[in-house]
């Protein structure tokens, strides 16, 4: 089994608070399968019950109306979560969305990519111009493996104190967190531990938004083959 499996399952497990057996998981192919010895190690619930997605849907979109003052029919699972929320107090809207879900497992805003390349690209043009100043002939310095060395500190620290000065210019979302589907998939799994009694949809609905956050894979069903299909190593 490997790491992307391990860690599949390590995350399966610590969502539904069980433990799979020795081979139990390598014997899954697919994510059905998965779902099966899941429903054989949890309470399901026999008749109907409501939802998991549907209740955290309907928790988020009453938490974003509250927050944002917006309609309920501008929250649906499609919508972007860029458009829903704009920039300009970003960080502190999505707090206290956090705060009225009472959610402690949350997503994270990001920097914007441009800042995080142009962080990298002036770090790396430091460092280039610290190993280029102790080559140049008269430094004194002839030795390649403190080159080396200088040039790595020099990278480490532009690019540490670079990320430390840009923490408030976290205001994007996260790749794996840009619609109101994607964060509802974040909920599920933050949700699950405190579910003693589960439907088989939902545990079926649980374990594939692990799929996907664990694999960055959508493109998916319960069938698909976990290495054929999804690419699990």
């Amino acid at each position: 089994m490997g790491m992307d499996a391990v860690e599949l399952v390590m995350a399966l497990e610590e969502t539904f608070g069980i433990e799979f057996d020795d081979g139990e998981a390598e014997a899954c192919r697919t994510p059905r399968e998965m779902v099966k010895i899941i429903a054989g190690k949890v309470h399901v619930l026999n008749g109907s019950s409501p939802c998991l997605s549907q209740t955290a849907f309907y928790r988020l979109r009453r938490a974003m109306t509250s927050v944002l003052g917006a309609e309920r029919r501008s929250v649906r699972l499609s919508t972007s979560l860029a458009r829903l929320i704009g920039v300009e107090n970003r960080r502190t809207i999505w707090s206290d969305i956090r705060k009225s879900m009472a959610m402690q497992d949350w997503p994270e805003l990001v920097r914007p990519a441009w800042l995080v390349v142009l962080i990298w690209l002036i770090a790396v043009s430091t460092a280039t111009l610290a190993a280029w100043s102790l080559r140049t002939p008269g430094a004194g310095y002839e030795s390649p493996e403190l080159t080396a060395a200088v040039a790595l500190i020099a990278l480490a620290v532009v690019a540490a104190i670079g990320f430390r000065l840009t923490r408030r210019q976290r205001t994007s979302f996260p790749g794996d967190c840009l619609n109101v589907r994607a964060l509802i998939r974040h909920i599920l799994v933050a949700m699950a531990p405190r579910v003693r009694n589960w439907a088989q949809d939902d545990i079926a609905t649980t374990v594939r938004s692990i799929v996907e956050l664990q694999t960055g894979r959508t493109d998916f069903s319960l069938d698909s083959d976990f290495i054929r299909d999804i690419g699990l190593c």
